[in-house]
Order: C-alpha cells, then structure tokens, then sequence
C-alpha cells in the first residue's frame, strides 16, 4: 500500500511482505492447507445448493530452475523438460476452481488425480454434489467410471477413437435415426464394452455436417467415365479424398 492507505482503510500499519513470508513459514503444513481450504470451501459452499456439473481436467507446467516435485514425464509442448501436473476440479461455466492437486510431471494419468477428487466430494458433501462429472479422454478409464457408479454419481467422458470405437460408429453411420442434438449436431446412441471395462456402457455418438467439402468434382474436357482420386491433408489436419475429373455420365 502507498502512504496514507492503511488509514483510509481503517488499519493502522500494514506488514511487510517479507514479515508475511516469515509469518507462514512458521504455520505447519497439514494445518495451513486445512486453514485455507476451510476459507476456499466457505466462499463456494452456497453456490453448490443449485444443480451444478463439475469439470476435472489435468494441465501440465513446464518448470525451470530447481522445484521441488520437477519431474520429466509426459510433455508435449517441451518435450524432455521437467514440469508439474495440476489436477483441476472446477465448476463449469463459471469457471470456479474448487480444488487443485499439485503433482510431480511423471503423475499426470487419472490414478493420480482420483484421491483429490474424491477427497473434494467427501469434504463437499452428498447433499452438494455435482449433478456431473465431467472430463476428457484421459478420464475415461474402468477406474474413474466404476468408482462414479458405485457412488451414484452420473459422469461423461469422451473416448478415444479405438478400433471398437470406430467400427460402432461405422456402422451407427449407414442408419437413418439419428436425433437433433442441436448447434448443427446430430446423435445416437448405443452400447459398447470395450477392453479393459467390467460392463456394457451407454455411449453417445455425435457428427455434423461439415462447412466444407472433402470431394471436389471437376467436370473432365474428354468426358471420361474415370475419375482420378487423389489423398490431400485437409486445412484440420485430416486426411481427406479429392476428386479429379468427372463421375461417369
């Protein structure tokens, strides 16, 4: 603060920086980090009372210099560089962040994120869970899913394009039901049990039209009943097919 703004705040001096360091340091762990969530959780609290979905997402933070938990794992951005992980658990929409595990960079999979958000929910309470649960691929696994299902709780996740996963889709594409789902997008639904998972699962398929398309036709001088294809990277990074030449008659 500047001189003369702690009076007009009502206090009469304010500490230094280095003097609120020293003071923390001083605050055991295990009891400062129930001291703050305490805090956190009392600023939250009443917004849980509506139906709300919860967002789990994992983001990984490239360090520099030496940190405590650095870690060489998975990395896209900087590949071989040491880093951190950051388990999320956040409110959608509104973007409020109830609750961050800081792990080392090798401990980026869901294993290592389950414990902190259970632990989240246990310490919200039943009566303020989220109405779902939410998260990429990466949560999409037997143990995140069977967990959820065995405390009631309803969950989406997206799936990886696995070879099941595509041939269901294949064939759910050659059907005429598909249902509005709204934005452009249509769905259908099915069941699958992929490998690694104990059950049959209700899944949701969706597709769209696309701005563009992937088969250019030209018509040929000649006429010619052949047409020439030809494989091109579309601008998404696809592979699309492009046609040259005309269609037969």
């Amino acid at each position: 603060m500047r001189r003369g703004e702690p009076a007009a705040a009502g206090h009469e001096e304010v500490v230094s920086e280095d003097a609120v360091r020293r003071g923390l340091a001083k605050i055991d762990e295990a009891a400062g980090l129930a001291w703050l969530q305490t805090h956190l959780d009392y600023c939250a609290s009443p917004l849980l009372s509506e139906p709300w979905i919860l967002d789990i997402d994992s983001t990984i933070k490239p360090l520099y210099g030496q940190q405590e938990g650095a870690m060489v794992g998975y990395n896209p951005q900087k590949p071989g560089r040491p880093s951190h992980c950051y388990h999320t658990y956040l409110m959608a929409n509104l973007r409020l962040v109830l609750g961050v595990d800081v792990q080392p960079g090798d401990e980026h999979t869901p294993k290592h994120g389950q414990a902190g958000l259970w632990s989240l929910l246990h310490r919200l309470g039943r009566s303020r869970w989220p109405a779902l649960l939410r998260g990429d691929v990466a949560w999409g696994v037997e143990p995140v899913m069977s967990r959820a299902e065995q405390e009631g709780l309803a969950y989406l996740f997206r799936l990886r394009m696995t070879a099941n996963v595509k041939r269901a889709l294949t064939k759910m594409m050659a059907e005429r039901d598909w249902t509005a789902a709204g934005h452009g997008w249509q769905g259908k639904e099915t069941t699958l049990r992929l490998i690694g998972w104990s059950r049959q699962r209700r899944v949701v398929l969706l597709r769209r039209k696309l701005e563009r398309p992937l088969v250019a036709c030209r018509p040929h001088p000649a006429g010619a009943a052949a047409a020439r294809l030809y494989r091109g990277r579309t601008r998404s990074g696809g592979v699309g097919i492009r046609r040259v030449g005309d269609l037969a008659g």
